[in-house]
């Protein structure tokens, strides 16, 4: 041990005085004294590794160390961390199970492990991955509860080796690192629980929101540009209702998994709620968001998702509404009203798509190309007419009701009931055309798409569908007898 670290603050001066096996012993009490002080304010397992590494390796003439952490269900003992020094005899990612090398042997081993140079290495330790003229100290780090949750191993060149009055020293540095980890651990673990979702893993909607006004704040002082994302997985309630909420939980966590692999790791993704997913794209224009949202939409779509024990084949599609900054808005609540009402659309367009501002202006544009005609059922003397109008409801009843409005694209009733479901429903009419004698009135059932729905203040519902095409010219005529009635 050296006290050239101990010197800046004055303490080697103040016990210059003191004996040397009196004073030795004072240092160590001194260095455990600034390990835990640094320790116990640092809160993260990674900044406890590094502050850990760092006081250890200024504190102690070491020719550096190596961190392994404890992967329990696959027996495992995983690199954490390594000091550059030591890098080339540590490949990234190294594992090792347990009793394999140093690392795993030391995790079986109830007591510190010194190697020497000279001395045979393990059978399964490569010969390369052994500095030369070294010792090495193997030491388990035990959490506060007990368990071991990891391996340090200590490297001095083999001059120096290490002594056996120093081994306490050491064991003791090891216990209070693996209890700063183990508290770290559950720090993180509690935070982990306040900003993720426990279904899925994602951040929650309340994590998502708060980085969106650090990037809106960000935004307005050097004037970047972001987009959101708001992800829907289209008829989740019949995977719901046919399958059960198992199955459910399955889809939304494979999902999930899809829409973070499609993204970059600069992205945050959560789960705002629901079936519905959320995502922020830093630097990314309103444009190559749209582009990003196709990719994660093709990413959910194009392979089956197998699910439950049976592994039950399920094609789920998303639909996504796409929002930037600052082209379509300025503010977090209208970013998100913006990308949630582009979602709407595109779920009454028929789903499975992604709809940002050109596609809407598209949309809006066709709608304008389309003018809408008021319409009454009242007696008429034209040569055709409408007898009756009526929505099939969901008892499998025709009940009658009333347009409002017609155009080329669709229709607005007022109806007793709501449609059938959130994505169709049907319409009978009974025309009556004078100029056929045979055969003068004729019935037509007609479906259409739920544009949208909602209860009116009398009591009805208000409900705008959208004509589907059934290769019939059922809608042409329903179209011309209603707008020259």
């Amino acid at each position: 041990m050296t006290l050239n670290a101990l010197k800046e603050d004055g303490y080697a001066a103040a016990i210059a005085h003191v004996p040397g096996s009196l004073r030795y012993q004072l240092s160590q009490i001194y260095v455990l004294f600034i390990l835990n002080r640094q320790l116990n304010t640092t809160l993260d397992t990674s900044d406890v590794v590094r502050a850990g590494n760092r006081l250890i390796s200024d504190l102690l003439e070491l020719d550096g160390l190596a961190i392994y952490a404890i992967d329990r269900p696959q027996q495992s003992v995983e690199l954490l961390h390594v000091d550059p020094e030591l890098s080339r005899w540590y490949p990234p990612s190294h594992s090792l199970a347990w009793g394999q090398g140093v690392a795993g042997r030391a995790v079986l081993s109830e007591r510190q492990w010194i190697i020497e140079h000279d001395q045979d290495w393990p059978d399964d330790v490569a010969a390369e991955s052994i500095p030369p003229q070294t010792t090495v100290l193997a030491e388990r780090m035990l959490g506060l509860d007990g368990e071991v949750i990891g391996v340090v191993i200590f490297h001095r060149s083999q001059d120096l080796g290490f002594a056996n009055h120093e081994l306490p020293f050491f064991a003791e540095m090891v216990r209070d690192m693996g209890h700063a980890l183990s508290r770290a651990q559950v720090l993180e673990g509690y935070r982990y629980g306040s900003l993720c979702d426990g279904l899925t893993g994602l951040y929650n909607r309340i994590y998502v929101k708060e980085q969106i006004e650090e990037h809106l704040r960000t935004q307005q002082r050097y004037g970047t540009e972001f987009s959101i994302l708001i992800l829907d997985v289209d008829h989740f309630k019949e995977v719901n209702d046919s399958y059960g909420h198992c199955i459910g939980d399955e889809v939304l966590r494979i999902v999930a998994t899809r829409i973070r692999s499609a993204l970059r790791d600069s992205d945050t993704v959560g789960r705002y709620g629901g079936e519905e997913f959320i995502v922020l794209l830093p630097n990314t224009s309103s444009t190559d968001a749209a582009i990003a949202a196709d990719k994660v939409r093709r990413a959910v779509a194009d392979e089956p998702i197998l699910a439950g024990p049976e592994e039950q084949r399920l094609m789920v599609t998303l639909t996504v509404g796409v929002a930037a900054v600052p082209h379509d808005a300025q503010d977090i609540g209208q970013l998100l009203e913006i990308a949630d009402r582009r979602l709407y659309l595109g779920k009454l367009s028929g789903r499975n798509s992604v709809v940002d501002g050109g596609w809407q202006e598209s949309v809006e544009a066709t709608r304008r190309r389309a003018p809408r005609y008021a319409v009454t059922l009242s007696t008429t003397n034209a040569p055709r007419r409408v007898l009756g109008l009526e929505i099939l409801a969901l008892n499998g009843d025709w009940r009658q009701c009333i347009v409002e409005d017609i155009s080329r694209l669709g229709v607005r009733l007022k109806s007793p009931v709501p449609p059938e479901n959130d994505q169709c429903f049907k319409v009978r009419m009974l025309i009556e055309d004078r100029r056929i004698t045979d055969e003068p009135l004729k019935e037509h059932i007609l479906p259409l798409r739920v544009a949208h729905y909602s209860r009116a203040a009398d009591g009805y519902w208000a409900i705008g569908g959208l004509f589907v095409d059934d290769g019939s010219e059922s809608w042409q005529q329903f179209f011309e007898v209603l707008r020259i009635a």
